[in-house]
């Protein structure tokens, strides 16, 4: 399934380049997801905001856009929700993607972290663990996953909560893994 996608990811793209825009930045889960449904022969667009990647493909910048719009924990992303009132843009698919998070570092040894960097929802489906298994460790929110990731990058002492294809991304080390408190996490993206 996964060759067969690529395929007709690199054939797409060999046939006009497309551009696929998301809520950024770079190895969000938002970002997987979008890689999930079009490969990774196509070009992305991370964008700062959900009304920004509706007005990419409104504007025909990009082909398309992956936006979330419900988390099974969470619950809807009404701002998501929001926006379809006043667009015209079409629904051409639904993306499940299973949310879970792994705690990386530069060296991928829990004992040495004293700060753990992650936006917020992060830290809210990963409390009971945190508490767990690194009690007294600064938490620090951050605004994105991406500079989260730098940071712990950085600095050998730091560490971040994030989807396991950020360790690849930005050459980090898993120092434990599934750290959610609630195993069967899954958000629904929708590609417009």
């Amino acid at each position: 399934h996964h060759i067969y996608k690529e395929i007709i990811s690199a054939s797409r793209e060999i046939q006009k380049p497309m551009c696929v825009s998301y809520l950024g930045p770079e190895a969000t889960f938002t970002h997987m997801a979008a890689i999930t449904q079009f490969g990774r022969s196509v070009t992305y667009s991370a964008q700062a905001s959900i009304a920004d990647v509706f007005a990419t493909v409104e504007k025909d910048t990009c082909g398309y856009g992956v936006v979330p719009v419900e988390n099974s924990i969470e619950g809807s992303v009404n701002h998501t929700l929001d926006l379809f009132f006043d667009s015209d843009l079409k629904i051409c698919a639904e993306i499940n993607y299973p949310v879970s998070y792994d705690l990386l570092s530069r060296t991928g040894v829990l004992s040495e972290i004293e700060a753990v960097h992650a936006v917020p929802q992060a830290f809210s489906q990963c409390r009971a663990w945190l508490a767990t298994y690194l009690p007294g460790v600064r938490l620090e929110e951050s605004g994105n996953t991406a500079h989260a990731a730098r940071k712990a990058f950085t600095d050998s002492r730091c560490a971040v909560i994030a989807g396991r294809e950020a360790a690849l991304m930005f050459n980090l080390e898993v120092a434990a893994s599934r750290i959610e408190d609630i195993a069967r996490n899954t958000t629904r993206f929708l590609a417009v």
